[in-house]
């Protein structure tokens, strides 16, 4: 009887050593579940916090790039206050390199329409020959078409592509912007680059104000 006194004794006191081990446990586990919460939210916390600032940085930086692009552009307008018709093409031309581009040029159309040739190129290797072209060809032909902005950011797939610059592998991205005078477009300002690349809305809209500053100089010149 006593020996059994003895074992419940010792049993009781074992439950409640257990016990006491599972409540602690339980607590231990209940702590770490809360730290593992802050933690999560500290997380995510910082995740939000790091992508604000990545996009703060982001446009920090796309606001200076866009007043960079508009210096060059008010730096060509005071330019092409001059009345010769050859030095505005030229101050256009150098300030679409000022934008980024690797070369650049302005083609106009013949009287009857139907060809284009360069006028001004700046970046182009000695080997790229100024030579006229259909009218409707090359994205410069696609500017006149279209009386629009065209933009290639990928050129040696691109369609219209024009052979010489396929076989050579100088322009590898373009652009051409329509030069009007009044109503009807009489030149086109285009822009190529050594890689492939699109455009952004910054250098979009500078290249067309590049455009409609040489086509209000040119009315000018012919006034």
């Amino acid at each position: 009887r006593q020996g059994g006194a003895v074992a419940t004794m010792i049993g009781g006191l074992v439950s409640v050593h257990v016990l006491a081990g599972v409540q602690t446990a339980s607590r231990d586990v209940a702590e770490q579940v809360v730290l593992l919460g802050v933690a999560l939210a500290i997380g995510l916390i910082s995740e939000v916090l790091a992508a604000r600032l990545a996009a703060l940085s982001r446009a920090r930086r796309e606001t200076t790039e866009h007043a960079s692009l508009l210096t060059a552009v008010a730096t060509a307008a005071r330019k092409v206050t001059a009345l010769d018709p050859q030095r505005v093409l030229e101050a256009v031309t150098e300030a679409a390199l000022e934008l980024g581009f690797d070369m650049a040029e302005i083609c106009v159309l013949t009287d009857d329409g139907s060809t284009i040739a360069p006028v001004v190129q700046r970046g182009w290797p000695a080997h790229h020959p100024p030579a006229s072209q259909p009218a409707d060809s090359g994205v410069a032909g696609q500017a006149v078409g279209r009386a629009e902005l065209v933009v290639v950011p990928d050129y040696q797939s691109w369609e219209h592509a024009l052979d010489v610059h396929l076989s050579t592998g100088i322009a590898r991205s373009a652009a051409s912007a329509p030069i009007r005078d009044g109503d009807r477009v009489v030149a086109v300002l285009t822009v190529a680059n050594h890689e492939p690349r699109d455009l952004t809305t910054y250098e979009r809209d500078c290249l067309e104000l590049l455009a409609t500053q040489a086509g209000v100089a040119l009315q000018n010149a012919h006034a």
